[in-house]
């Protein structure tokens, strides 16, 4: 028996088996770093002693963008999305933002828009005293469209705490972009250092010399800065229109900004630096094009606006192989990537009409009858393994500092949360997927429909078909009448193909409905708090959410034998349940070195909540950050009490400024709900003349 695609992917060269690394030099790269404390407080230090950090050696890479695959192809057809591919988002996305040091650092490629971090490639300080600190951040392969905005320590980098303090060029990664003129100021930086096809920032940051508290005060920076920066990815070859015929090299290609799935996946599979380098014979350019467009129809979305069905917003890691890069695209953008003739199709899993994703009348490749089957046909379901009745979707948040969020589908007591509750005699059959590719919230929605839908749709069938079955291809959607099943017309789309040695072919096929492939993206929840899973009893118990303004409640679904059963509450939840009454200054310690007031603060947290929290956070909003920070946590029952009411006792500044305060309840569950705030004017001390920020 000869497998169809995996012939060619044990054939093609080893096509995917070799590793491809791309030498982003010449570069200036860290050799020591850091090896003593960040002087942050001393007047003359500036921002590191001269003898702690130096610029390191001109000429060695900065990384290598690798595109290895293991021998094994680990059963790498790309014939259909593998949605288990995805998995680890909020590690992978956190990965993505932070700041990395060193030589051996691999270069993202970003396709779309994306908040990404960097690689710090090259540290100096100087100026009188060392106040400047120099630092060129590699953000990803070039050429791209454009750098937006840029943040220092999680602010964006216009605010004006930084004005005067900051110098940044931006570079997208030409083949001749120049040399910074700022990093030039530095010893170790030169006008031959380009970082030819890297975006990168070039930065300078100032350490004023620290005279007294309010210049203490004034200083934004209290070591080497963090810094993230939101792009604009990857300029590539627009495949509209494109055939078969397209003799462009990959070199000599027109590009421009794109964040389409079908453009985003070619120019990885043609592209010799960062990814396979595959020739133009070996891409069917004309079903690349019919993907592109099924991906870029406009559809309206819930809530208000428009926009395409499917994007990509993609950070892809280099140190990954080919293969596994390949096969998060297509489960992202949920395609698969067929084999034909020589070529590699992209075919978006979608209604099955030929040019409109949205039409709901499919092609029909080929009406199955009895006629075509040898010998007999075998249907089974999928199982609880692969069966569910919710789905819980995580994807990046530009909204949520570009972190990731979650999308949840059905809502919970939704009339299709109790359908499908019903239908599987009340167990919750719950299944968590995570898609690093999407950050538009829509478009998650949608998925989750997708594949909840198709998780309830488990039928699949094989048999062996006759000859005349050489012209389907997997992905295509075929009729089976077979009247022992009692089939008749019945749609079925074909998810696996080969060829047998007597030229009969094997056909796997499943059940699909191409209603459930129209964009959808109703009936979800989104946001960071999480639904419940077990309550009491036989009576539904609440859970509850901040809505903005004021709390909302939704009875969470009665539990399972497995679960853990908590109190039955059905109270409804008011503002007054978790409230800030009143805050109090019951003392004062006004010293020259520090100068601090106790404060105490009379709190009510009902018994709505009693059975369910966690723990009580006391935030108050920081001057720095304009972040709520925990002042001190607590656990209700390990509290003095005033009657019904709470005492929490915190420290504060005697600076003279307004003090914002909220209470932060985590439930047992996971919810987060935040209080309405209460402030308080602190007194200023006797030791200064004008309020301050102190924290």
């Amino acid at each position: 028996m000869i497998k169809n695609f995996k012939i060619f992917l044990l054939a093609l060269i080893g096509t995917f088996a070799f590793t491809t690394s791309a030498w982003a030099g010449p570069a200036v790269i860290i050799g020591a770093i850091i090896g003593g404390s960040v002087a942050a407080g001393a007047a003359a230090a500036g921002f590191i002693a001269a003898s702690v950090l130096t610029a390191a050696a001109i000429g060695a890479a900065v990384g290598a963008v690798a595109g290895a695959l293991s021998g094994s192809l680990l059963g790498g057809v790309f014939d259909t999305p593998d949605y288990n591919v995805t998995q680890n988002a909020q590690s992978i996305n956190d990965g993505i933002l932070v700041n990395k040091t060193g030589m051996l650092e691999h270069i993202p490629v970003v396709y779309g828009q994306r908040k990404v971090g960097g690689t710090v490639v090259f540290l100096s300080t100087g100026g009188d005293r060392n106040k400047y600190l120099y630092m060129a951040l590699v953000l990803a392969e070039g050429e791209i469209q454009a750098i937006d905005d840029v943040y220092i320590n999680d602010i964006i980098s216009t605010d004006s705490r930084y004005n005067g303090r900051i110098v940044i060029e931006k570079f997208t990664g030409t083949d001749n972009q120049s040399a910074s003129s700022t990093l030039q100021e530095a010893a170790g930086w030169g006008s031959n250092h380009r970082l030819l096809g890297l975006a990168y920032l070039g930065m300078r940051f100032e350490w004023k010399k620290i005279e007294d508290q309010d210049d203490a005060d004034a200083n934004p920076f209290a070591g080497i800065p963090k810094v993230n920066a939101v792009i604009r990815g990857k300029k590539i070859k627009n495949c509209s229109g494109l055939t078969n015929s397209h003799a462009t090299t990959y070199e000599n290609e027109a590009v421009a900004y794109s964040n389409n799935p079908a453009d985003c996946i070619l120019d990885y599979l043609r592209n010799p630096r960062y990814g396979k380098g595959l020739a133009n014979n070996r891409i069917n350019f004309e079903a690349f094009s019919v993907a592109r467009a099924k991906y870029a129809q406009t559809v309206n979305y819930f809530g208000g606006g428009s926009g395409p069905v499917v994007n990509c917003d993609a950070v892809i890691d280099t140190s990954r192989s080919i293969i596994d890069n390949v096969k998060l695209f297509l489960a992202n953008c949920r395609s698969g990537m067929p084999y034909q003739q020589g070529r590699f199709k992209l075919k978006l899993q979608d209604t099955g009409h030929d040019t409109d994703g949205q039409n709901t009348t499919p092609n029909i490749v080929f009406a199955v009858t009895r006629d075509h089957i040898v010998g007999g046909m075998k249907m089974k379901g999928a199982g609880t393994r692969e069966h569910f009745n919710q789905i819980k979707l995580t994807y990046v948040d530009p909204t949520n500092e570009w972190k990731t969020n979650e999308v949840i589908h059905p809502q919970l007591n939704s009339s299709l949360d109790a359908t499908y509750l019903a239908e599987d005699n009340g167990r919750r059959l719950t299944k968590e997927m995570a898609f690093n590719h999407i950050i538009n919230k829509n478009q998650a929605a949608d998925l989750a429909h997708i594949i909840l839908a198709q998780s309830r749709k488990t039928k699949s069938i094989t048999f062996v078909a006759t000859a005349e079955l050489h012209e389907v291809e997997v992905g295509d959607v075929i009729t089976i009448t077979y009247d022992l099943l009692g089939f008749s017309a019945v749609k079925y789309r074909v998810t696996n193909w080969e060829i047998n040695n007597d030229y009969t072919i094997n056909i796997t096929a499943n059940e699909m409905d191409p209603t459930n492939y129209v964009f959808t993206d109703t009936d979800v929840k989104y946001g960071e708090e999480t639904q419940r899973h077990y309550v009491g009893g036989a009576v539904q118990s609440k859970y509850y959410f901040w809505n903005g303004t004021g709390y909302s409640s939704a009875n969470a679904p009665k539990p399972n034998n497995n679960q853990a059963q908590l109190p039955i509450n059905t109270q409804t939840i008011t503002s007054t349940d978790l409230n800030i009454n009143s805050i109090t200054s019951t003392a004062k310690y006004d010293r020259p070195s520090f100068a601090t007031e106790a404060l105490q603060f009379n709190v009510t947290i009902s018994n709505a909540f009693l059975d369910q929290v966690k723990q009580i956070d006391l935030q108050e909003l920081s001057g720095v950050t304009n972040t709520y920070v925990s002042r001190t946590s607590i656990n209700p029952t390990a509290v003095a009490r005033s009657g019904s009411n709470y005492l929490i006792n915190v420290n504060s500044e005697l600076d003279g400024r307004v003090h914002t305060f909220r209470l932060y309840a985590v439930l047992d569950n996971g919810d987060r709900i935040p209080s309405a705030t209460a402030t308080h004017t602190a007194a200023l001390s006797i030791y200064r003349t004008t309020s301050y920020v102190s924290f």
